[in-house]
């Protein structure tokens, strides 16, 4: 055996022994925690890795880092067979000359001899340029780190310790001016050989620097391995799979507690109650503060930043990380496997564990967020948070009985009256007094029922969108019904505090009414109850066609059911002697828009209002900015920082707009909130698009 091997058996021996009981480690831990099926639809999965993990889509977002990091990706996947090649050439006969098959002197070879030498100079410009940026330039969304210093030193030694040998290799073929075919191909590198000429360094000297570079090389490759399944960097490993098995489901589906009423635990309270799926999210963070970005608890000074709030989770699965990789583990499970002993769980539910969870990460940070998936929208790898959130949510309310003290009276009056302000639920039609509506009691074959929903029936500022909803259904000669007093609430705003048992509860009961008159087809004005019926309400057996009011609209405009003629005229709304409104902006409602992926009908019937113009806020569409009413935070108390409302207000004025256009009814009252609370009430108008609609029919 030659020295040469002897090394590298070594070097291989160690490198790899140690990554592979760190990856066992987390193999364990990933095995210990809750079941999830991520193995459906696989061939839309893989799609998803071909566009988000090849094509790189959310990383050009901010095309500067974009191009950055995709030169650097792209980069190491062209490299991995130069990688597989230098570790094979200690075990070759032709030692250096060593290629892998179909790789040496061949059009393919030559092919990859270029892209390999022009990828790797490229990637250690973009190394080079992305530790100047993280040292003179970091945006403020990215964590100081001196390990992602490390990493790019890495990357620079692996680039230029692979130019140093091949310049060494190349030598007497470029002092003989007369180039091989490896050569040929490899300008950068024979730039290196140049160099060494150019130093009057010889060949026997440059073969020297070239066996060092070769084992610095190879060291580095294998130290970089190691470090990453216990750094920030561990999505170089895991990006595939994370993507791969990422959330198909709509996204606003909330996963459900199953047999409810079978447990005995509900929630997350310690890190191995979270699915192997929500681990391997927090293991492939990259703390690169992208989910910070449109964030409204961060940007308004909430403690909740997702960055941070997915980085505490990891520090708890860290701490925890020994003891769940214990019976439960992938190795604990193969030994009671082998010794014929059944698997028992171990991690008792109700025993107490330090560090905690939930005091990890904040309870304070639990209530702030709005579930407005800003996060989740705009992370690379696809990591969800709202989920995790939501879980913890689970265990503080229906465990602990922990809450915002606002919450208490809303969860009983949902409880007791179906609706969170506890009013009678025999008013729940007096809205549509004088409107003529027909019930399905009345009209049990209507093509359509409309789903009022609780701020439609009962909020004062909402039962004028309701209205002009139904004017509209009726000008379409759309042929609908409501179930009035049968109505009940659709059960958001228990799942998204937590309380599951409430919202099972509210769901079931109104998909047996809907059951009772074989409803198909619903039409709703409010985002929240049309992603609930649409989104969740399948999980319970509940399968419906879901209309929200904007997109039924629009069509029925385009198929010319409703013809809007009447200019616009907002001047009572105005200080005196102005002119009437003509500037409109449209506010894009998180679970009608990042949730259901509505952002057109809206704008387009906007659009076809006479006399208006409309104008886009900076952050709008994908990247709109929440109202600070989701997640039933409108249920709660803001005591921390800026209103969120507010912001959203100031963001919209900067566009100088005289109608804010909103289609949510809980958007529209935080923005009317915000536009007075501001002082701009006497100039702005908030109104609903169905109201806008109405009064240009």
């Amino acid at each position: 055996m030659s020295a040469m091997m002897f090394g590298m058996l070594a070097l291989l021996a160690v490198g790899m022994g140690i990554f592979a009981y760190s990856m066992s480690m987390k193999m364990a831990v990933l095995t210990a925690a809750g079941k999830e099926n991520r193995f459906d639809n696989m061939r839309e999965r893989i799609d998803r890795v071909i566009v988000y993990m090849f094509g790189q889509k959310r990383m050009f977002k901010e095309p500067k880092s974009g191009i950055m990091h995709a030169v650097i990706f792209y980069g190491f996947c062209v490299l991995a067979v130069r990688t597989i090649t230098l570790f094979l050439m200690a075990f070759s006969s032709e030692g250096y000359n060593f290629h892998l098959p179909g790789m040496g002197d061949t059009f393919l070879g030559a092919s990859y001899g270029f892209s390999k030498d022009i990828f790797e100079f490229l990637v250690m410009i973009m190394a080079v340029a992305a530790l100047v940026r993280r040292r003179y330039y970091r945006p403020a969304r990215l964590t100081p780190s001196g390990e992602a210093q490390l990493i790019l030193g890495f990357i620079i030694t692996l680039m230029l310790t692979d130019f140093l040998f091949d310049g060494a290799r190349f030598m007497p073929e470029v002092e003989a001016g007369v180039l091989g075919h490896e050569a040929l191909v490899s300008p950068v590198s024979t730039v290196f050989s140049s160099i060494y000429l150019s130093l009057g360094i010889s060949y026997e000297s440059a073969m020297v620097v070239a066996d060092i570079s070769y084992w610095i090389h190879c060291a580095t490759i294998l130290a970089f391995l190691n470090l990453l399944p216990h750094s920030k960097h561990f999505h170089i490993i895991t990006v595939f799979f994370n993507i791969l098995f990422s959330k198909i489901s709509p996204p606003g589906a909330i996963r459900p507690i199953e047999n409810i009423e079978e447990q005995e635990f509900f929630g997350v309270s310690k890190v191995e109650q979270f699915s192997w799926k929500q681990i391997m999210d927090v293991y492939s963070c990259t703390e690169c503060g992208r989910c910070e970005v449109n964030c409204p608890a961060w940007h308004t000074g909430k403690p909740l930043s997702p960055k941070v709030l997915i980085k505490d989770i990891l520090e708890n699965v860290h701490a925890h990380e020994k003891r769940m990789a214990g019976p439960l583990g992938l190795i604990g499970q193969g030994l009671n496997k082998l010794r014929k002993k059944k698997v028992v769980n171990e991690l008792d539910p109700f025993e107490p564990v330090v560090p905690d969870l939930i005091t990890q990460v904040n309870e304070d940070v639990i209530w702030a967020c709005t579930t407005c998936r800003s996060c989740e929208e705009n992370c690379p790898l696809l990591i969800t948070h709202v989920d995790k959130i939501i879980d913890m949510r689970r265990n503080l309310v229906l465990m602990e009985s922990r809450f915002p003290k606002e919450l208490g009276p809303a969860l009983k009056n949902l409880e007791t009256k179906s609706n969170p302000w506890g009013l009678p639920m025999g008013e729940r039609m007096a809205w549509a007094e004088g409107l003529d509506v027909p019930v399905m009691e009345q009209n049990p074959s209507a093509e359509y029922v409309f789903f009022v929903g609780c701020a439609g029936c009962y909020d004062d500022r909402s039962k004028k969108v309701s209205r002009s909803v139904v004017k509209i259904l009726q000008a379409a000669d759309c042929d609908f019904a409501i179930l009035g007093t049968e109505e009940g609430c659709t059960g958001d705003p228990a799942r998204r505090v937590g309380n599951e048992y409430l919202y099972q509860l509210q769901a079931e009961q109104n998909i047996e009414t809907f059951q009772k008159y074989d409803i198909r087809k619903v039409i709703t004005t409010c985002p929240h109850c049309f992603n609930t019926i649409k989104n969740e309400y399948p999980q319970l057996g509940g399968n419906y066609e879901v209309w929200h009011y904007t997109d039924l609209v629009f069509k029925f405009v385009e198929d010319g059911r409703l013809k809007l003629k009447r200019e616009l005229d907002f001047s009572t709304h105005r200080a005196a002697g102005t002119d009437a409104a003509k500037r409109i902006t449209y506010h894009d409602s998180c679970y009608l828009g990042r949730y259901n992926g509505i952002y057109d009908a809206p704008r387009e019937t906007i659009d076809a209002l006479p006399g208006m113009t409309r104008v886009e806020m900076e952050q709008s569409r994908e990247n709109g900015f929440c109202c600070g009413a989701g997640g039933a935070r409108w249920l709660m108390e803001e005591n921390i920082g800026t209103r969120v409302n507010q912001e959203r207000v100031r963001q919209a004025l900067e566009v100088k707009p005289d109608v804010i256009a909103t289609a949510c009814p809980y958007c529209t009252m935080m923005v009317e909130d915000g536009v007075r609370e501001m002082g701009h009430d006497e100039h702005v108008h908030v109104a609903d698009i169905a109201e806008l609609v109405v009064s240009a029919l």
